[in-house]
């Protein structure tokens, strides 16, 4: 008796996260895309081809003229971003935080790091990216797991699966 009353304790919980989710149930299924895929910045609208890349943690973007300055008493940064059809955009954007880089063979060296909107199929993301010089590499955007966490799948066999559209979200931090 105690054993069955037991079993139906359990269950009623178990039968609530079935039903109603647990969180992640009641989201959308993650995005399946290629190893490479177009990416929009919004709301600058800037195209860019980049790396989706699960080996890397954190998300970077090919910057130049990287710029700090201080408005409001406190520190943003201004940088230019190319995209591969000459299209230019001058960001400026608060300094989120700085990240240390350690390079194998080199000093440990600093980067500032700016939240920026991205899209990635109909997938809007609001994620930290680093400003590096990405100009030797093939793809001026590398996106890591953490903006990719939950929300897409990275099939190495495919490139391009879908295009970035998300007109009228609103960027998740998720």
């Amino acid at each position: 008796m105690l054993v069955r009353r037991f079993h139906k304790l359990l269950l009623l919980p178990t039968l609530a996260i079935l039903l109603l989710g647990s969180g992640s149930a009641l989201n959308a299924d993650p995005a399946v895309m290629g190893w490479i895929e177009r990416v929009r910045i919004h709301p600058e609208d800037l195209l860019m081809e980049a790396k989706l890349d699960t080996g890397a943690r954190n998300t970077s973007i090919d910057a130049a003229d990287i710029v700090e300055f201080t408005r409001g008493g406190k520190k943003w940064v201004r940088f230019n971003v190319s995209n591969r059809k000459g299209r230019t955009v001058t960001f400026e954007r608060p300094i989120f935080r700085i990240a240390w880089i350690k390079r194998s063979a080199t000093k440990t060296t600093p980067r500032p790091v700016v939240m920026l909107p991205l899209c990635i199929g109909n997938v809007l993301r609001e994620v930290e990216v680093n400003l590096a010089k990405r100009s030797h590499l093939n793809y001026p955007l590398l996106v890591g797991r953490s903006a990719m966490k939950g929300k897409v799948i990275v099939d190495p066999s495919r490139e391009f699966i879908k295009e970035p559209i998300c007109r009228g979200q609103k960027p998740g931090t998720g």
